[in-house]
């Protein structure tokens, strides 16, 4: 991974970069060509720590389809940095801990909450949780690959290594060595090449997770559940407007269907499935119900031959 520490992606300068993926194989990112690849790999990362840098960036991101989101926090729950990624834009990281501002007055509050703009992220909860109470913005329009999983006959508790392999047959090669590190601090800046690649991982291969679990969920006719559990995880239990939330959850889950569907059209998957969203389901009810609503050996089967099969693209935003 080529870093480039709290700047801004070069803009114009055509170039060609060489990846060597874990599997060994190589390919050829052109960026000025639309930087498409067979897998969704990103030659580089931009670390974001000011408005001025974030507005151009979340602006890009704002005019694509679908966009991975992945965040890291320190222990006590203070947001550190919320990575960003698509296959067309690459990863950018935002750094909260040097700008704040990024968040409201840089514009990624906005992407964040918009039911417009497709977010894959993965046991989202925590983190909505800690945008809701740090900055009173909550995160909508997200797909959640754990509720996914779990409808597909996953555990429950599967971690996000687990559920990249499972569909992507990638995994964050960095856990292990931030494991042995030891305590570590995401708020101590500058932060270590070790703690950035980690999270540049994280959110590396959301998207093309998502497509492969798409695919999957849209055979077993689950879009509607898997949407609802996904808006229901970014609820706040303890909130004193449960009737309302409920309703507003319903109500993204509508757009948050349609805005599936679009991108399943641009990869040659369509379905019907703006109907029979009921607000009254719980996440936890879809969870406890997915092994009886899919035959597991054979998703087992179908998640293997996906995961190993290319992956087609379904953003189309533009690259200046």
């Amino acid at each position: 991974t080529v870093g480039n520490q709290c700047g801004r992606p070069s803009s114009g300068a055509k170039m060609s970069v060489v990846i060597k993926s874990d599997a060994n194989k190589r390919f050829i990112f052109h960026p000025e060509n639309g930087g498409s690849l067979s897998l969704s790999s990103f030659a580089s990362y931009s670390q974001v720590c000011s408005v001025e840098s974030a507005k151009g960036l979340v602006d890009r991101f704002t005019g694509s389809e679908i966009i991975g989101v992945s965040v890291e926090a320190d222990s006590t729950g203070k947001i550190s940095l919320v990575q960003c990624a698509t296959p067309k834009i690459g990863v950018v990281v935002f750094d909260l801990i040097k700008c704040p501002d990024i968040v409201k007055v840089g514009g990624l509050g906005g992407l964040l909450s918009s039911s417009v703009v497709l977010k894959v992220m993965h046991n989202y909860h925590q983190t909505a949780m800690l945008f809701l109470h740090q900055y009173k913005i909550q995160i909508s329009g997200v797909v959640d690959l754990q509720c996914g999983n779990t409808l597909l006959g996953g555990k429950k508790t599967a971690s996000l290594n687990d559920v990249l392999y499972r569909y992507t047959k990638y995994t964050n090669k960095y856990v292990d060595g931030l494991a042995q590190s030891g305590t570590v601090s995401w708020v101590a800046r500058p932060l270590s090449e070790l703690l950035l690649n980690y999270a540049v991982k994280n959110v590396e291969y959301l998207c093309q997770a998502f497509y492969n679990q798409r695919k999957l969920v849209g055979d077993a006719g689950l879009i509607n559940e898997w949407v609802l559990a996904s808006q229901i995880a970014g609820l706040d239990p303890k909130s004193k407007h449960k009737d309302t939330d409920s309703a507003t959850a319903n109500s993204n889950s509508v757009r948050t269907v349609k805005a599936i569907n679009a991108v399943g059209q641009n990869i040659g998957i369509v379905t019907d499935a703006t109907t029979g969203i009921d607000g009254s389901t719980n996440a936890r009810d879809l969870s406890a119900d997915a092994d009886k609503t899919v035959d597991e050996a054979q998703i087992t089967a179908d998640v293997d031959s996906v995961a190993q099969a290319p992956v087609v693209s379904g953003d189309t935003s533009s690259v200046s």
